[in-house]
């Protein structure tokens, strides 16, 4: 890999980014993307998609196929 120095100006606006950043040319041209090392998990990837009364009823719900049958659908028997 080939590695390009930075001014010290750009290497901090870099490392206060938590998420990708494209890198561009004064004219707008994409260079490409920069993806910051210590990447953080945007709230709508921490949180599920549900409920926490909606996973325990999920739980408690008595429904579904064996895992037998499943399989056998996917194989086409």
């Amino acid at each position: 890999m080939t590695q390009i120095t930075i001014d010290p100006e750009t290497a901090n606006k870099l490392r206060e980014s938590v998420v990708e950043v494209d890198l561009c040319t004064p004219d707008g041209e994409v260079l490409g993307r920069f993806q910051p090392t210590t990447l953080q998990p945007t709230p709508h990837q921490l949180c599920p998609p549900v409920g926490d009364d909606e996973i325990r009823r999920r739980f408690r719900e008595d429904s579904g196929r064996p895992l037998s049958q499943l399989l056998d659908e996917l194989e086409g028997r």
